[in-house]
């Protein structure tokens, strides 16, 4: 069973997904493996090399200047995705196949599920919502923020009222995180009964 998890930039999702893996289930985060192939991903280096040449240094993606060179160039970002979501979902779809076996329940965790057809390899979708105001104050106290880039990320995913019409169940994330947390717990549980 493939319980897709997403949300909306600080919505809440990283929090939640920490919680899962530390309860013991299996979390495949698409922004783990987005960031390990930036880090380690020859092909990926070479894409970005080739649209972005100057956050490439030493055949390594300087992920900050990249982020900061998108956030002044947005419309440069579609031909970044259009290349670097495959190899995305050849990864994520690598680890699946290599632990489908042995794990009951694989949690797929990622922003932009419905956007990359990610959800498609689901068979339930957990949505994790809150006010962008709320996501705002969540968003700001992370290193690098501005509300230039939070509105780049906003505008680069479904909204929440799209993302839960999609999504098999919605949590909201303006109560308390053990409170969101026991609703996710419940809401995987039916998605396997």
């Amino acid at each position: 069973m493939i319980i897709g998890l997403t949300g909306g930039i600080a919505g809440g999702k990283s929090t939640i997904t920490k919680l899962l893996r530390a309860d013991g289930f299996y979390v495949i985060d698409a922004d783990e493996i987005t960031a390990q192939l930036y880090q380690t991903n020859q092909t990926a280096v070479q894409i970005v090399q080739k649209l972005f040449a100057d956050c490439v240094k030493n055949q390594w993606i300087d992920r900050a200047q990249l982020a900061s060179f998108l956030t002044h160039h947005p419309n440069l970002l579609p031909s970044l995705e259009a290349e670097i979501h495959p190899l995305i979902l050849h990864e994520i779809q690598n680890c699946i196949s290599s632990v489908a076996r042995q794990e009951k329940i694989i949690i797929l965790s990622a922003p932009i599920l419905f956007e990359t057809n990610a959800h498609l390899m689901c068979d339930c979708v957990i949505c994790l919502y809150a006010s962008v105001r709320k996501r705002w104050v969540r968003a700001k106290m992370r290193p690098g923020m501005t509300p230039e880039k939070f509105e780049l990320l906003r505008q680069r995913q479904l909204s929440d009222k799209q993302r839960i019409r999609r999504s098999d169940m919605a949590v909201s994330t303006h109560t308390t995180i053990q409170k969101t947390y026991q609703k996710v717990c419940r809401y995987i549980y039916d998605c396997i009964d």
